[in-house]
Order: C-alpha cells, then structure tokens, then sequence
C-alpha cells in the first residue's frame, strides 16, 4: 500500500528535526502519478527540504515545470536509455515515449534559460544489452553536452538476487562483453576529455565485472552508507542498506529519531560499517574526493 503524502511530511519534518540539512531524492515508478506528491514537494517548499526528482519525463508539463520550479525543485533527473525510439520505446513499454520526453526536456532547458534558473539537470540511463550497440550510451553524452545540461548518469542494470525472474529482465543482462569494454574505454576516454559524464572513472571500470558476475575484491575501507543513506519504500519501509536489504522500521507505524537511537538499530548499522563487500553497479558509493569535487561542480553550474 502507498502511503499519503501526510505521513511522508510527517517524516520529512522528524527527519529535518533530527539531521538539519538533507536530500530528499524522489524515484519510483513514476513519482508524478502519484496524487498527492504535489503535497510532498510543496511541503519541501514550505520547509526548505533539498529535494530532487527521477522522472520518465513524460508528465513533464509547461503546468507541471512551473510547479516543480514554484517548489523550488533543486535537481531533475529524466530517463532516457536510448537515442533510438525502437528501443527506448521497448524498454520502457510505452509506444511514442521517447520523442515525448525529449519534447519536454528540451522545453524544460528552454523553460530554465529564459527564466535564468540555474537548475541541474541530468539524464538517467539504465546501461544494458539493448543500448550497447552503436555507440547507443556514447549518443547519449553527446545528446547531453548539446542541451548543455548537467550531464549523463548511467546506472547498470540491477541484478536482484532475491525474488521472481523476470525473462526481459535476463534478456536485458546478457550483454556482448567485448562490446562492453569497448563502451567502457570510449565513456572513460570521453570523461577525462571533460564529456557530461557524472559517474566517477572507477565506477564505469567495472560495469565488466559486474555484468559478468565477477567476485567483487573486498571493501579495504567502511561502508559509510548505514550511516548517512535511507531508502524508504512507497509502503513506508525504511533500509539502511539496499543490496544486503537491511530493514530498520516502516515510516508509518515508527519514529525516524527513536528508530535510529535504537540499540537493535545501531548495532545493525555498526555491523554493516564493518560489512567488506564491495556493492557493484550501485550510485552510493565508490565516490572519491575529487569525484565529489567534480560532481558539486557540473550540479553548480
């Protein structure tokens, strides 16, 4: 079940209390289906909650930009996996989506510039078999550095070890090795040209060994994660580490500051500061300092 905007705000307000500063990252599915989400960004608003947003761009509006902009929206992510509508179309099971959400990302470029509003914004692509070939995430960069926008974000395809098995989902990791290294070289060569690539270089390196399954080296260093991440589910359930899905409480029924004082609660998160495996293909980590540099960088423009 998908919880009402109150209880999300409520939990906003407690996590506001106990932490000040925050980023409040919206994905989904599709966050702008969601009836009342207009109630949690406008609360964001009101609050001066740091908030950014994951959309397939296609309920992004000239009503619903302005809207986003009056919440004062920091960043907007739009999901783009292929230049080529046959298959952006077919990953994504929408007929016609790709030249729509094109349409409204170059209006929202347009939108932003005649209103001087400097808003970071990014195209999100899931890397996979089907956008390998010719050159499809390379396109992508280029599409990017045209709009003159924040830049590109590839994340690889999710392999979950848990749950049902999806075909198209295996079909999708099947990718040609030698045509991934292939794309790997280019997207790093083109990264240290200064192409809008916002992955840092060691993270791009090893999209080979994650598609092959390859055992990850162990982490030399903590996990920083539990310390400093929460996903939280459309249900309310709270984890402080997606892949190994560490759960803490659900928003709904606990209290985010007594959850995270908890005794059960910290010694869950000491446990996994102390956790050696290296999360492959993830956004979280694998960041260096000047990957972070340059990140504030491209988002400040």
């Amino acid at each position: 079940m998908e919880l009402p905007a109150r209880v999300w705000n409520r939990f906003l307000d407690e996590l506001k209390a106990m932490s000040g500063a925050f980023y409040f990252g919206v994905s989904g599915g599709e966050p702008l289906l969601k009836a009342d989400c207009w109630e949690m960004f406008e609360h964001c608003g009101r609050k001066n909650i740091v908030f950014g947003l994951v959309t397939n761009g296609l309920l992004l509006t000239d009503d619903n930009i302005k809207r986003l902009l009056d919440c004062g929206i920091y960043h907007i992510n739009v999901s783009i996996d292929s230049l080529d509508d046959a298959v952006h179309d077919g990953m994504r099971g929408i007929p016609g989506l790709l030249r729509r959400t094109r349409a409204n990302l170059e209006r929202l470029v347009d939108i932003t510039r005649q209103q001087k509003i400097k808003l970071p914004i990014i195209v999100k692509t899931v890397v996979c078999a089907e956008n390998l070939p010719n050159q499809g995430l390379e396109r992508l960069v280029g599409y990017a550095r045209d709009l003159g926008i924040a830049g590109v974000s590839f994340q690889p395809l999710a392999y979950l070890e848990w749950g049902d098995k999806d075909e198209n989902i295996e079909q999708m990791w099947k990718v040609d090795p030698a045509l991934l290294r292939e794309t790997v070289e280019r997207l790093i060569r083109m990264k240290r040209e200064g192409q809008p690539i916002v992955n840092p270089e060691p993270v791009i390196a090893e999209w080979p060994d994650y598609f092959a399954k390859a055992p990850a080296p162990e982490r030399t260093s903590p996990c920083t994660v539990p310390l400093r991440n929460l996903r939280v589910y459309p249900d309310g359930k709270i984890e402080v580490c997606g892949p190994l899905q560490v759960t803490i409480g659900n928003i709904a029924t606990d209290s985010i500051r007594d959850l995270w004082v908890s005794k059960p609660v910290k010694a869950k998160r000491a446990k996994l500061v102390k956790c050696r495996k290296t999360c492959m293909g993830t956004c979280v980590v694998k960041r260096r300092s000047r990957d972070y540099l340059e990140l504030f960088r491209r988002l400040s423009r």
